[in-house]
Order: C-alpha cells, then sequence, then structure tokens
C-alpha cells in the first residue's frame, strides 16, 4: 500500500533537524494566514460597528467549504511532490505543480460564480434580510479572491515541500501588510465597511498569489521550481490529476468531516447559553492558537514522510513520523502546563467578567490535555498522509469525530448539564480516540 522497504537506518538527529526546519516556517505561515481574518474583524470593529462585524462573519462562513477542497488538493499536491523529490525524479515535479493549480483555479471559478448569488443563498439559510444583503456584498467579493486563494495556498505548499518555506512566509507578511493598508485606504464608508473589507481580502490575496508564484518561478533555483517554469520538459501529465483526485478527495473528506463536527459542537455550546458559549469560544481560541505548532509539525511529517516513502525507505519514514509525534509532545507542553496549572491567569488575559470566570477557569482546565491529543491526530495523520495512506484514516474521521465527538459532546454537555467543560471533554474522546487510530495505522503501515 505504501511502498516501503527497509533500509539502513539513519541517525535520528537529522529528522528532528529537519523536520524542525521545516515546522518552524510553516507553523508561522499558517498562522499569519489566519490572522488576515481576525485583523479584518479588529479594524471593522474599531472602525466600522457591531453590524459591520455581524455582515463580515455571515459572508466569510461559507467560504470555508470550499476551502476545505483546496487545502485537500493543496496538501495533495504536497505529498506527490514529496514522494517524487525521495524518488529522485525532481525534474517531474513541474507537472504536479502545474496540474494541481488547474485544478485549484477550476475549482476557484466555480466559487466566482456561485458567490454572485451570496444574498439569495444567505436568504434560503434562513438568515434575516438586512444580514442577507449586508452578508451577501461580502460573499461576493471574497468569491472573486478564491481563484487566487488556490493558486497561493497550492503554490506555498510545493515551495514548503522543496525546501524553500521562507518564500512562503514571506508571502503571508507581504499580505497581511497589503490587506492592513487596503483596510485603511478603502474603510471610509461605514455602511459599507465590511464589503470594502472583504475587497481588500480579495486584492491582498491575488498580490500573494502572484508573489508566490514569482518565488516559485524567478527567485527559487531549485530543481523542482525550475520545472515549473514554462518551457521547460517534463513527463506527460495525463496520469497526475488522477492522482491528485485519487489522493486530495479522501483528504477533503477527512477535513470536512473535522470541520463540520466542530461546526456541531460549536451549535450545542450555543444551546447550552452565553455563558458556556463564550467559555468554550474562548478556550477553542486557546487551543486554535497552539495548534499552529501542530499544522506546522504535522505538514513538516507529511513532506519527510512523503520523501521516505518515495525512496521505499521504511525505516526512514517511521522515524520522521514518531519524531514528529515525540516534537509535538514537547512543543505542546507549554500550553497544556499554562491550562492546567495556571487557568486562573489565563482566564484574566481573555475576560475580566466574574460572570463568566468560574465556567471559562474549569473549561481551559479540561483543555489542558484536550490540545495535546488534538495536536497528536493532527501530526499522526499528517504522516500517514505522506506514506500516501488516506482511505482508512477517513473511515477513522468518520467514526471518531461524528461516531464519538459529537455524540459524547452532546452527551456530556447537554444531557448531563456540564456545559462548556463537557463539550470539551466529548471532544476530547473524538480526539483521543482518532489520535490513538492513527498511530496504530502508522504503525501497522511502516512496521519493517
Amino acid at each position: 500500500m505504501t511502498g516501503l522497504d527497509s533500509t539502513t537506518p539513519k541517525p535520528w538527529f537529522g529528522s528532528i533537524g529537519r523536520i524542525v526546519r521545516l515546522a518552524i516556517p510553516i507553523s508561522a505561515t499558517r498562522t499569519g494566514f489566519f490572522l488576515m481574518a481576525t485583523v479584518d474583524t479588529i479594524m471593522l470593529g474599531r472602525m466600522a460597528s457591531i453590524e459591520q462585524v455581524a455582515y463580515y462573519g455571515i459572508g466569510i462562513a461559507p467560504q470555508f467549504i470550499l476551502l476545505v477542497v483546496i487545502v485537500g488538493f493543496s496538501t495533495a499536491i504536497a505529498i506527490l511532490t514529496a514522494q517524487t523529490r525521495g524518488a529522485g525524479r525532481p525534474e517531474d515535479c513541474g507537472a504536479i505543480w502545474r496540474a494541481g493549480i488547474w485544478m485549484g483555479v477550476l475549482i476557484g471559478l466555480a466559487a466566482v460564480g456561485a458567490g454572485q448569488f451570496g444574498e439569495e443563498y444567505l436568504l434560503i439559510t434562513g438568515q434575516t434580510t438586512d444580514l442577507s444583503t449586508g452578508g451577501g456584498l461580502v460573499l461576493t467579493a471574497l468569491a472573486w479572491g478564491m481563484p487566487a486563494l488556490a493558486i497561493h495556498f497550492g503554490t506555498s505548499l510545493y515551495l514548503e515541500t522543496i525546501g524553500e518555506a521562507r518564500f512562503g512566509f514571506w508571502t503571508v507578511v507581504i499580505g497581511n501588510i497589503a490587506n492592513a493598508a487596503l483596510n485603511f485606504w478603502l474603510l471610509s464608508d461605514p455602511a459599507t465597511a465590511s464589503a470594502d473589507v472583504a475587497w481588500a481580502t480579495t486584492a491582498a490575496r491575488w498580490a500573494m498569489a502572484g508573489i508566490a508564484v514569482f518565488f516559485l518561478l524567478v527567485v527559487s533555483k531549485k530543481p523542482e521550481a525550475i520545472a515549473c517554469r514554462p518551457g521547460s520538459r517534463g513527463p506527460s501529465t495525463g496520469s497526475t490529476p488522477t492522482r491528485l483526485i485519487a489522493l486530495g478527495f479522501p483528504i477533503v473528506i477527512q477535513v470536512f468531516l473535522e470541520t463540520t463536527s466542530f461546526a456541531v459542537m460549536a451549535t450545542f455550546a450555543g444551546w447550552a447559553g452565553t455563558v458556556p458559549l463564550a467559555s468554550y469560544q474562548i478556550t477553542l481560541n486557546f487551543i486554535a492558537q497552539t495548534y499552529m505548532l501542530a499544522i506546522g509539525i504535522g505538514t513538516a511529517a507529511a513532506v519527510t514522510v512523503g520523501d521516505a516513502t518515495g525512496r521505499n525507505d521504511r525505516h526512514e519514514a517511521r522515524r520522521c513520523g514518531w519524531t514528529a509525534t515525540g516534537l509535538l509532545l514537547l512543543v505542546m507542553m507549554p500550553s497544556a502546563v499554562l491550562a492546567g496549572f495556571f487557568p486562573e491567569t489565563l482566564a484574566d488575559l481573555y475576560i475580566d467578567d466574574p460572570g463568566v470566570k468560574p465556567m471559562l477557569v474549569a473549561t481551559l482546565l479540561m483543555s489542558s490535555w484536550v490540545l495535546i491529543v488534538d495536536g497528536l491526530q493532527g501530526v499522526i495523520v499528517g504522516a500517514l498522509r505522506g506514506a500516501g495512506d488516506v482511505k482508512l484514516p477517513t473511515w477513522i474521521a468518520l467514526g471518531s469525530f461524528w461516531g464519538v465527538m459529537v455524540p459524547a459532546g452532546w452527551y456530556f454537555g447537554i444531557h448531563l448539564g456540564m456545559d462548556a467543560p463537557g463539550l470539551l471533554l466529548g471532544l476530547g474522546c473524538g480526539l483521543g480516540l482518532a489520535g490513538i487510530s492513527y498511530c496504530v495505522r502508522f504503525y501497522i503501515a511502516t512496521r519493517g
């Protein structure tokens, strides 16, 4: 299944160094990517009104569905590139990038078409006329940037895979600066502020797409980058889209199952009341910040395991996967200690409302172990993807997130009345099962 054979083991420190060198810029890049929406929301709240923040929030939400698809196929680009590099065929990597980008652009163009009916979509989903009108303008503006998002994300992952992660980092830095500057320039009419911010984001996304492609085609001197340039000779690309779909589609399903289950858990928090909802969302924000580290390490695991898989090096693939897992546990410990031993101090950083603090403290305390199992499943599933093992993990995701996490969250949080801490307990049950199952699967796939 994974095509791995046993070869002479290599020193552990080599795997650690490569994973760290990959993980640091990748984590920073992902943080910067999500920072853009945070900055937009803050600037709307400061310079416009709460109504404009609501328009922006309801308009940006539908794009995450397409973002899941883009992330899935972009991840497939990275994995196939890593395996091809590992097999010693850097000249073949350009065909993978080109096919992946064209697929991403087609998905983005479909989003552009759908985005022209943003107001109608929001009305169908039951939103008020006011929210649908304001949110529809946001959705339409963001839709025009979806092809750029596909180009940027796919190219950045490709750059990270070929050892040029610093270019992806600087692309996001420049994009965030451009986005903030455009916000200041466009935020002149409070009545259209949310749509203006959305157009600024779209412009920044196109800038990031262009910069990432420039770094790849002009600046980078790696053979895998040269293979992407116009006129470069490479193999026939006839089977490449099929391989990308075969690898990317299960990843899309996995990410979809995870994101939708988290959305349902947020709905449960709303059922529980205002205080549980606030406590749950604040705690998830804390977990999400630490999860950026897991994303970086998980991507590094996918790249290094994929490289070893391409070389048919079972020992190195296993070593890279378990090394990434150990590194993840190490870097998550400070956050776990902070939440486990100083939840009151952590809660004070977020709120000063005495009516919310007791539940927030209890929820943050529960997160001390939940964030570890969340990071564990995120890293080890990356290692499995690097090995090309995506079908069984999809079933594991279904069973863990929808078979365990959602029912457990409802049972503990709603049925037993444990509120936000109960929801975190449900999260931990599902994420823990996923992490353990992925570990077992990775052990079986790479054992010698």
